[in-house]
């Protein structure tokens, strides 16, 4: 069976992919990422990645259904002056590849379930897939935001759910799913906070100096009995006379 799967549009701030092929039944995976909304500039925290299959708008239930394999990169985006670094996958489910950091890129990792003995297999939906780490640098500000990415042999990421059928994003090597299915990815905004320290710098540092500005700048009375900024020049006898 041939496939075009194209990349349709972004849709609030989710990445929606869609199959171009009609089916008779509506497939869909959704992706998430869970973390602080807010953390200190030098801190380290984990940012777990959840998904949910749905069949016709409704979540699909688990047993014999399960989460099969997820193949994908994870891109960090907005002030990347405050990203020090992203780490491989540490958690989730099983790893044959955690993914390689590469910059503000976790590039190419696969994590999937497979009923085997020696294997435990989650049957749930939602369930939280995979987890990494990122690191922010020190004294630093702004936003940073995580989005899932296609991998590098593929054109959008690859999630499957293995059941009495075989659901996936996309071909995957020379695996052909049974149905196909769109996803929509929801990216995640964090914000990075000004550590303590360099509060306490800001308030002893920059405060104080700017009451010396207001103070130079405040305006005072003339001999006359008129306001005027010392900085401002004078006009009329007074500036005559003092020339």
């Amino acid at each position: 069976m041939t496939r075009r799967l194209t990349e349709l549009a972004v849709l609030g701030s989710a990445l929606v992919f869609s199959s171009c092929l009609a089916q008779a039944q509506e497939h869909l995976f959704r992706t998430w990422f869970e973390a602080p909304e807010s953390v200190m500039a030098g801190e380290t925290f984990q940012v777990w990645m959840w998904a949910t299959y749905e069949v016709d708008g409704a979540t699909a239930p688990g047993d014999p259904g399960y989460f099969w394999t997820t193949h994908a990169s994870v891109e960090v985006a907005g002030s990347l002056d405050a990203l020090e670094s992203i780490s491989p996958i540490l958690d989730g489910l099983y790893l044959p590849d955690p993914g390689t950091p590469d910059g503000n890129w976790l590039r190419d990792f696969i994590v999937f379930q497979v009923q085997a003995p020696g294997f435990f297999v989650d049957y749930g939906n939602p369930l939280r897939l995979l987890m990494f780490e990122i690191t922010t640098s020190p004294g630093s500000l702004g936003q940073l935001e995580v989005h899932l990415r296609a991998p590098t042999d593929l054109h959008i990421p690859y999630l499957s759910w293995l059941g009495d059928h075989e659901i996936a994003t996309t071909n995957y090597g020379s695996s052909v799913p049974d149905f196909f299915a769109g996803l929509m990815a929801e990216p995640f905004t964090v914000r990075i906070i000004p550590a303590p320290a360099t509060l306490a710098m800001l308030a002893s540092g920059a405060i104080p100096l700017a009451g010396r500005r207001r103070g130079l700048l405040r305006p005072f009375r003339s001999v006359a009995g008129r306001e005027r900024h010392p900085h401002r020049p004078r006009t009329g006898r007074l500036a005559e006379v003092s020339g």
